[in-house]
């Protein structure tokens, strides 16, 4: 017989249900054929027929580090080996081997379809875990990846997702997802019992009687053993009171053992039955059952509850208290074994390590070695919290991180997002470990700095990107896949800070989406409030970096700020030279950064945007939008000499050479006209921020109208102090060389036009140059008691008024 021959007859024993005989023979082909990957893969197949679950795993290992093995079949094999572990009850390696398939899936053209298998199973051990918020978590992404599949059109996932609301309380979003399955699924199974879980006993009644008929259609998705049907028309029953149907059931679940696919539930079977048996007051065969229950596993808290209730109403005190205290134990237990140490933890990530980069050997594409990659940098993170030198770890994980993009040859957006998660986790790194050492050295700090700016930045890059594509959907993708690559099972810095992280930015999402068309038919405005808006964020959320702890302890060298520089950096400007108010800074900017959530901040920036945009509506759409606009305008036109103030000239390119230079966050690209102005605007906010007096900050409103005020009222400069701090702005559209505003005048000069229609100015051609832009909330005020002249603005007669 040839070894072609011998495989097809044991894979002929295994499709007719004759799994012994067919372990059997796929061994003999092993025998003769240790290098071919097809007898271990269909052996472990079988062991999981057989319910023997570490050769299952073994088999399954063996596949996938064979050379001969087909890179599908490497990702079916990984698929089967973290089922096999999850009968196990090996949680945590179960959870990596799914996440590894579900990463490993996405840029595989025939398994990505298949992809939401692995989050439904990660969601399926969270909810055993009673994990109940990560379970939903990725029943959710399960739906949103499954479309078109067989489970999405019975709506598999939606029962599971149902389940798990319940179990948090949010019986809404239980209820929707439950009927959704009512509605939609032709599975008498999956009806049944979301029928049974809406409390509609009668309704489920009818399809588990259905299934249990002689031909009845099966369970499309998933081969359900008619002990696991009786078990749930049991339940049934005994919700309908009907507990001697529910015994019978329960009895007849019991004894049809006979298949190799019946369900490993033979102790919830016995459970259930005993609190049957309760009911109808029979406690010795309830104490029975109980005891039987508990010897098959006796991890289930409530089974311990039942049965110390029990022994109390019979008088066995002490008994009831010990089963009690055992019950707490395990409701309180971690779900991690409390036998793994750190020491055992990091020869566990050592391992995977080695094992991953085992795979990545044996793949040669790019895109599939790249996603490999990624996933041995979450291993070298997750390390990292186990090990002597974790900050080594981490900034070795983050050039794993860069070495991905030699391979691709370009940046992809889940990268950035990566490398962002990445220099937030050094951050906290090193705002734990150094925030009570006075003796910290300089690099430290700029260490900080530089991460912190680097996650803010990166973050901003990818927002600008799909706001700019008015699409934020695909940009909440790449935000979920990231949030799958935790495994809350594992205690590690990287998880708490991935978690936070991608909470945060999915909120700003539907912030910034909020905000989308706000000005859809201005693309001047549109443009000036997003970047506005995307500057504001960046400084709010550098705020929220600054810790007094950090910012004493990690102090640079010299009399500068750390918080100072920081925000800073982050705006885009240099860092204003406060010397003599150092520590005056850092508590200003540390009591912001408590004072309010990241969302509430993104929020206010958006607001804030918003309403500056209005403000100055006819200014905004005067100006030069961006460089092509700039291009086609006449090269003549523009001035070779600009009078900046009060007639003082300034040649333009001395102009250049006295004003420092900012710092650039735009890659040294030429700023257009608006972002000009929005810088000019930054400056004035980051010095305010610096000076503010935070005994008159109580409120987001005090906050929004201390920025408010700061921006439509900019300080005074000398003309000397203009042409040192003012850009010129281009006007589009201008007909005389002497056509041109400076960023100072943007925001000092404007007339202000008040409800009543009266327009107060600073000169009486501000109207004719500028237009009016309307009055901030303070100014309406002080129009209104007369005091607005003591600021600079005077009433002008109208011209071409007799």
């Amino acid at each position: 017989m040839t070894t072609e021959q011998q495989l097809d007859r044991a894979i002929e024993h295994a499709r007719n249900g004759q799994y012994d005989r067919a372990a059997d023979e796929f061994t003999a082909f092993i025998e003769k054929n240790r290098m071919d990957s097809d007898g271990y893969f269909y052996r472990g197949c079988i062991y999981l027929h057989l319910n023997k679950y570490e050769q299952a795993i073994n088999d399954f290992t063996s596949t996938i580090f064979l050379e001969n093995c087909l890179h599908a079949r490497r990702l079916l094999a990984l698929y089967k080996r973290a089922f096999a572990k999850f009968k196990l009850n090996q949680f945590e390696s179960a959870l990596d081997d799914y996440k590894f398939y579900v990463s490993l899936c996405k840029n595989h053209t025939q398994l990505y379809k298949y992809k939401h298998k692995g989050l439904f199973q990660i969601g399926v051990i969270y909810a055993i875990l009673s994990q109940y918020d990560e379970a939903i978590f990725h029943f959710t992404e399960a739906i949103r990846s499954s479309s078109g599949s067989a489970e999405d059109k019975q709506k598999w996932y939606h029962l599971h997702r149902g389940r798990a609301y319940a179990c948090v309380e949010k019986y809404s979003q239980a209820q929707k997802d439950l009927q959704v399955v009512c509605e939609h699924t032709q599975d008498h199974f999956l009806k049944g019992c979301a029928y049974s879980e809406l409390g509609r006993h009668h309704d489920a009644l009818v399809e588990f009687d259905n299934l249990l008929k002689s031909n009845a259609n099966k369970c499309e998705l998933i081969l359900i053993p008619a002990d696991q049907i009786r078990f749930r028309r049991g339940l049934c029953y005994a919700s309908l009171d009907q507990h001697d149907k529910a015994l019978a059931d329960f009895k007849d679940a019991l004894a049809d053992r006979t298949e190799h696919t019946s369900s490993a539930i033979k102790d919830r079977i016995l459970f259930r039955r005993a609190l049957s048996f309760m009911v109808l007051n029979k406690m010795e065969k309830a104490l029975i059952n109980l005891n039987r229950s508990i010897q098959m596993n006796d991890t289930q808290p409530d089974v311990f509850y039942a049965r110390a209730l029990m022994q109390y109403q019979v008088g066995r005190h002490n008994t009831a208290v010990e089963d009690h205290r055992i019950a707490v134990e395990l409701k309180q237990m971690s779900h991690m074994h409390k036998s793994n140490s750190r020491k055992k933890l990091n020869i566990y990530f050592t391992n995977k390590i080695q094992e991953t980069e085992n795979f990545l050997a044996l793949n040669h594409d790019m895109m599939t070695r790249a996603n490999i990659i990624r996933i041995i940098t979450e291993y070298l993170q997750k390390q990292a919290y186990y090990s002597r030198d974790p900050l080594k770890m981490y900034e070795s994980a983050r050039e794993r991180l860069y070495e991905i993009s030699q391979l691709q040859n370009a940046w992809q957006d889940e990268d950035t997002i990566a490398l962002a998660v990445n220099s937030l986790t050094i951050c906290s790194f090193v705002a734990d470990r150094y925030s009570n050492d006075h003796y910290t050295f300089e690099f430290m700090a700029e260490k900080y700095i530089q991460h912190a700016a680097d996650s803010i930045l990166k973050t901003c890059d990818v927002f600008d990107k799909y706001i700019t594509r008015q699409d934020l959907k695909q940009l909440r993708g790449i935000l979920f896949d990231e949030r799958v690559k935790s495994n809350t099972l594992h205690e590690c810095l990287v998880n708490e800070v991935r978690n936070t992280y991608v909470e945060y930015q999915l909120k700003k999402c539907d912030i910034v989406e909020e905000n989308m068309n706000v000005f859809v038919e201005s693309p001047a405005q549109q443009k000036f409030s997003r970047y506005f808006a995307s500057q504001l964020c960046n400084l709010f959320d550098g705020i929220g970096m600054i810790d007094t702890d950090v910012c004493s302890s990690l102090s640079l060298q010299g009399n500068q700020s750390m918080a100072l520089k920081l925000v800073a950096k982050l705006s885009g400007l240099s860092a204003i030279d406060l010397r003599d108010n150092k520590k005056g800074i850092e508590n200003t900017l540390c009591y912001l950064a408590s004072f309010g959530k990241p969302e509430m901040y993104c929020e206010l920036a958006y607001k804030i945007a918003n309403e500056i945009t209005m403000i100055y509506e006819e200014q905004i759409n005067r100006l030069v939008i961006d460089m092509e606009e700039l291009d086609m305008m006449s090269i003549s036109t523009q001035p070779d000499i600009v009078d900046l103030s009060d007639g003082i000239p300034c040649i333009k390119g001395c102009l250049r050479g006295t004003r420092p230079r900012p710092e650039n966050i735009l890659d040294d690209a030429q700023y257009s006209t608006i972002q000009t102005v929005v810088r000019y605007a930054m400056k004035q906010i980051l010095k305010c921020l610096t000076e503010a007096n935070v005994k008159r900050i109580f409120t987001m409103k005090d906050m929004h109208d201390l920025l408010i005020d700061t921006v439509c009222r900019p300080s005074f400069l000398t003309p000397l102090q203009i042409p040192l701090q003012a850009e010129i702005i281009i006007l589009k559209n201008r007909a005389e060389k002497i056509e041109y505003w400076s960023t100072y005048e943007f925001y000092r000069r404007p007339a202000i036009k008040f409800d009543d229609g009266e327009t107060r100015a600073r000169r009486e051609n501000d109207e004719e140059k500028f237009g009016c832009r309307k009055a901030n909330l303070q100014e309406k005020d002080l129009y209104a008691n007369d005091q607005l002249d003591s600021h600079g603005f005077m009433k002008f007669s109208p011209k071409n008024v007799l």
